[in-house]
């Protein structure tokens, strides 16, 4: 809305990208051309590096016994929040005792067997032949399975405990176990994910690898986290490449630090990782620079209630737009879009 005083009109400019709003003195002329324009301002900007990837929990532990158990009870599954200590398996004694106790000493026979036509293997060619000739290799291999319940492994039987609680908590990621079931002894009953921590496993291209190290600061979106962010940490980098739909990609991992209820492992993540020190620079966005037949890149600067062209040096490319070192001070207000106009072209600014 125009201020009217003086036989003068202000008109409020919106400076776009930046979100600073100017007011400057224009000729009130409907017949003038109108322009876009942005103000020069500096500002704090880190390089950064945009990756995706996915939620996962890196630290897993598979609850297992040393001996064979019998659920007689689950009383968890898959997908619940456990806490140390809770019960997770309620276990029938004696037939875990029965089936350890089946298949240690089907085992125990089967090595002894082993160790005693392993011996005989052993003997002189003459001795053997007298040991088969006299019938002694059935009774060494029948006396071989004698003497099984003082063998250690039944007397860990012996040892069953009753229930099996949880070792850490977390969020019950598979589920084994089953009711009457006999599992084997050291087979993994049921795997527990630490909630406490999780990771962003991401890949980075490799050009843009060189520029990532440990340690540096990353922030981690994703379609399943319901507008959310996390801060991260990188944590891991891979030490070789891989192809990978036909580019060449290098595997990161991002600690995510203070992770809630809201992250999931398999999540997809879109993770953008802050790379050195923040510096300050000038950055307009491209549609503000323009460039001659000669390859000069140039800027048309609005000044007097005209606009002046600036030839300009540019420097780094960004998402955001393009960094100018040289040509241009802190103030000024350039035109965006400048191949549509002319050396000392009067405009009237759009507001």
């Amino acid at each position: 809305m125009g201020i009217k005083g003086r036989g003068t009109t202000l008109l409020a400019v919106t400076v776009l990208g930046l979100g600073t709003v100017v007011a400057t003195p224009v000729l009130a002329r409907s017949t003038l051309p109108q322009a876009q324009v942005v103000r020069v301002e500096a500002q704090l900007y880190q390089e950064k590096v945009e990756c995706s990837g996915v939620i996962e929990m890196p630290l897993l532990h598979q609850v297992t016994r040393s001996y064979a158990v019998v659920p007689q009870e689950v009383c968890v599954q898959l997908g619940d929040l456990v806490q140390q200590g809770q019960r997770l398996l309620l276990v029938d004694r004696e037939a875990s005792l029965a089936a350890g106790t089946t298949k240690n000493s089907a085992a125990s026979t089967d090595s002894q067997e082993e160790a005693a036509k392993a011996a005989l293997s052993q003997l002189p060619e003459s001795y053997r032949q007298i040991a088969e000739s006299m019938g002694l290799e059935d009774s060494l291999l029948a006396a071989s399975g004698e003497n099984t319940e003082t063998d250690p492994a039944q007397q860990t039987m012996k040892t069953i405990a009753g229930e099996v609680l949880a070792p850490i908590s977390g969020v019950v990621l598979e589920c084994k176990a089953q009711a009457g079931v006999p599992s084997d002894a050291n087979s993994a009953l049921l795997t527990i994910g630490d909630t406490s921590q999780y990771i962003a496993r991401v890949t980075v291209g490799e050009e843009d690898i060189s520029s990532v190290q440990l340690g540096d600061q990353a922030i981690i979106q994703g379609s399943g986290f319901d507008g959310r962010s996390y801060q991260g940490i990188v944590s891991s980098i891979a030490p070789v490449a891989q192809r990978q739909s036909g580019s060449v990609v290098v595997e990161v991992e991002i600690q995510l630090i203070e992770p809630d209820s809201w992250i999931k492992s398999g999540f997809s993540a879109q993770a953008t990782i802050l790379t050195g020190e923040p510096v300050r620079r000038m950055i307009l966005p491209y549609e503000a620079v323009g460039q001659d037949e000669k390859n000069q890149e140039y800027v048309f600067v609005w000044k007097d209630g005209a606009l002046r062209r600036q030839t300009v040096v540019t420097g780094l490319e960004t998402t955001d737009g393009i960094e100018i070192t040289e040509g241009l001070q802190e103030g000024e207000v350039v035109v965006l879009s400048p191949e549509g106009f002319q050396e000392n072209t009067a405009v009237r600014l759009e507001g």
